[in-house]
């Protein structure tokens, strides 16, 4: 997940600023999403923060069991 002025408008419920990033948690209807972000510039609650995935760069895990179900790496092509 990364900052991306054509990608998918989020809402930020909350920042923790770190000084050399930030932690920012998203809100997309019930869901909430944590990315780390780059320090500036600097979000808080209540901005739009425009986003966007690359499918290769993701972590995903299965929420019952904690199994690693893809990650960088993992399944080489």
């Amino acid at each position: 997940l990364r900052p991306d002025s054509a990608g998918v408008p989020l809402s930020v419920a909350q920042v923790e600023h770190l000084g050399g990033s930030q932690i920012v948690t998203l809100r997309a209807g019930p869901v909430r999403i944590t990315m780390l972000a780059p320090p500036a510039p600097r979000h808080v609650p209540g901005d739009t923060l425009r986003v966007a995935v690359r499918p290769r760069d993701l972590y995903l895990f299965d929420a019952e069991s904690g199994e690693t179900l893809s990650a960088p790496g993992l399944f080489p092509s």
